[in-house]
């Protein structure tokens, strides 16, 4: 069933269970309430994935799997070339830096579009655990900071998350206990809903609730969707609060918080790369945090102070200005003060001082208040306050003698590490594409048991990839045609993955001509014409349908 705020809110104590009791957007909402800064460790079969959680939001996602790595998402996505890839991340070994920073500096992304492709690739990596339909997870207290600048936020997830990722049996599961009930808008949404950006299809049904209540049916015909896809809308807006029952069901008993203590998390090498830093030691996060005045930046950096307004900038400084922002916002939480202002550690306390005004001018808040700037003033307000945080530890003697024997150790203990495995790549990541490869191989040998596990693998690593699963669920009916109910809605799970790829349709359409459905293999095999091309496998299956009509 779904969980109402007063579930949620238990749910963020607990300490371990099964995502099969538990599902993965009540945990993200749980811990998004509480607000607090949590490590959620999820594990399923050989992938394993951590995912940190900073002032109610997920901040990172680290996992075993090979593909998720910046690096690979980025040649995936044809960003990237396959041999840059490989020689940035020979350099980034080699020199104990971050592939991000080596993207960089060698002019292959810049810092705008390197914070995008970490936004995404994030997203990427939480989405893929809506397809999971079991799973163990595990909550570690008070983990330590990540250093990622990154943010998701919880309620946007949830929504794309069950419209296009989680399986159809799920959704069924949290629809189906309110059998006929009539829906209402929510009177106590957990967000506010000016905060949430809304899909068409969504929008259009929260305009109905608003006007009167409705069942799934009527929901169904006011917006001449299936009722798959409404209970989807209902399932995401109803996790969230935006919507609600009339009248309320029996409520099913829910199973106990268990009092088993956190089992220790399976070791996972960290990936070798996870975004974009400066190579050096972090900061300790554990250092109490200086108090003291800093200096405030001159007034007449602000328009407004100066009796004139501002004026707007070009599109191309815009863009400089942003490029600056990006680049400097996706460093700063992996910077100790010294790093942050740019000052070495010997530098007199006027140097200090100067920087730190440079930087304040920098990312001023009231620079990025309107316009082309506006989508930034968020970046720069943290910035700006993370500016006077490190001036302020840096101007007072105790607290910058202590960052700098901390900065020392680190030194060492870097030293240390490169001088054991400078030689040698350790990991032990998941590589889905390899094992996907070698079913292929093995299918097209007529192997297809092998095959079959071999693309099992890979869709138990990556299962929100739609050309894993559409593959998958073929050769599953090449080997047994009595799997063609499972193979079809297998197909139709990588067509919502995926509504541009042409492979499920086509596969789709040969599996209903296979059940008898010819009306609904036609409108499929047709559907996959398009983007199959120049392949001629839908047309060769459209005339036997053709000849098969005509005998």
């Amino acid at each position: 069933m779904l969980p109402s705020r007063e579930r949620l809110l238990e749910l963020s104590g607990w300490e371990v269970g099964e995502l099969s009791e538990v599902s993965f957007p009540a945990l993200l909402l749980a811990h998004g309430l509480s607000g607090k800064g949590v490590e959620l460790r999820l594990r399923r079969g050989h992938v394993d994935k951590r995912i940190f959680f900073e002032g109610g939001g997920p901040v990172d996602c680290r996992s075993n799997l090979l593909h998720e790595t910046i690096g690979r998402f980025l040649v995936q996505q044809g960003r990237l070339a396959e041999s840059d890839y490989q020689e940035c991340l020979r350099e980034s070994v080699a020199r104990s830096a971050l592939i991000g920073e080596v993207l960089i500096e060698r002019g292959k992304l810049d810092s705008t579009e390197l914070y995008k492709a970490l936004q995404q690739n994030l997203a990427r990596k939480l989405l893929d655990v809506f397809t999971w339909r079991e799973g163990r997870f595990a909550v570690v207290r008070d983990p330590p900071p990540t250093g990622s600048s990154l943010k998701v936020r919880a309620p946007q997830l949830v929504l794309t998350g069950i419209a296009r990722f989680a399986p159809a049996e799920l959704v069924e599961r949290w629809v189906a206990p309110y059998g006929a009930a009539t829906w209402r808008a929510g009177r106590e949404p957990l967000f506010a809903r000016g905060d949430l950006k809304l899909p068409p299809a969504q929008a259009h049904l929260l305009e109905l609730l608003d006007e009167q209540p409705r069942d799934l049916a009527a929901l169904a015909l006011a917006t001449a969707t299936d009722a798959e896809e409404v209970a989807r809308s209902v399932a995401g807006l109803a996790f969230l609060g935006a919507i609600e029952i009339g009248t309320p069901p029996a409520v099913e008993a829910e199973p106990a918080a268990p009092a088993a203590p956190v089992p220790e998390a399976p070791a996972v090498d960290a990936a070798v790369e996870q975004g974009v830093g400066t190579g050096k030691a972090p900061r300790d996060a554990a250092a109490d945090a200086p108090k003291g005045p800093a200096p405030s930046p001159e007034p007449a950096t602000k328009g407004a102070a100066t009796g004139r307004a501002a004026a707007a900038p070009s599109a191309e400084e815009a863009a400089r200005l942003a490029r600056g922002v990006h680049e400097a916002y996706l460093n700063f939480r992996r910077q100790d003060a010294f790093e942050l202002l740019g000052v070495d550690e010997d530098a007199p306390l006027a140097f200090v001082r100067y920087q730190y005004l440079d930087f304040a001018r920098r990312f001023a808040p009231w620079r990025f208040e309107a316009g082309r700037l506006a989508p930034l003033a968020e970046e720069a307000r943290e910035l700006f306050l993370a500016g006077a945080l490190a001036f302020a530890e840096l101007e007072r003697t105790e607290s910058r003698e202590a960052l700098r024997f901390r900065r020392q150790r680190a030194r060492e203990e870097a030293a240390r590490q490169r001088s054991a495995s400078y030689f040698q790549i350790q990991t032990d990541l998941l590589d889905p594409e390899a094992q996907f490869a070698k079913g292929l191989t093995l299918r097209e040998a007529g192997r297809l048991r092998a095959a079959i596990q071999q693309i099992e693998f890979a869709v138990e690593c990556d299962p929100g990839n739609a050309l894993y699963l559409a593959e998958l669920a073929w050769t599953r009916f090449s080997e047994s045609p009595t799997t063609a109910a499972r193979a079809f809605d297998d197909l139709k799970q990588a067509m919502r993955l995926d509504p541009q790829a042409g492979l499920p349709c086509y596969y789709a359409g040969e599996v209903c001509a296979a059940l008898g459905d010819r009306a609904q293999a036609e409108v499929l095999l047709r559907r996959s014409i398009k983007p199959l091309a120049p392949d001629r496998r839908p047309l060769e299956a459209l005339r036997r349908l053709a000849g098969e009509r005509r005998r």
